[in-house]
């Protein structure tokens, strides 16, 4: 980051209805999807670490622990998310870190840098709705 470049951070989760029965086969019902995205850079001219949210909210930080802790840390967050009674979910949740964040017209790159974009495991989580 200290070259100017940026790095994004992407959190999914996908809530998925469990589909049982005679239609199990067809697979689980998607019914939400929701994702935050978080870019960072560092700043040479202030000296500081710049982390910007796609809600446009900023800000800096001059300490990288600190830096990198709200980087990666996703408070709780209400998501609007409304499920139903009485039905089977569950959540799939994952995270994307691109380390070099690249503007469209460079994109094309990425396809020769595969070691560019880090994809944690899909984490299956059941949800009970009371």
């Amino acid at each position: 980051m200290r070259e100017g470049l940026e790095s994004e951070v992407q959190f999914n989760l996908r809530v998925y209805e469990r589909n049982k029965g005679l239609f199990s086969f067809l697979g689980d019902k998607l019914v939400a999807d929701w994702s935050r995205v978080r870019r960072a850079r560092w700043d040479e001219f202030s000296g500081e670490f710049l982390i910007t949210t796609a809600a446009g909210g900023s800000r800096q930080m001059r300490a990288a622990p600190s830096f990198l802790s709200t980087l990666f840390h996703l408070k709780a967050v209400d998501t609007g998310i409304r499920l139903a009674s009485g039905h089977n979910y569950y959540v799939l949740s994952n995270v994307q870190i691109q380390i070099v964040r690249l503007v469209p017209p460079l994109t094309m790159i990425a396809l020769f840098l595969p070691h560019r974009q880090i994809d944690t495991p899909w984490v299956e989580t059941e949800i009970e709705v009371k």
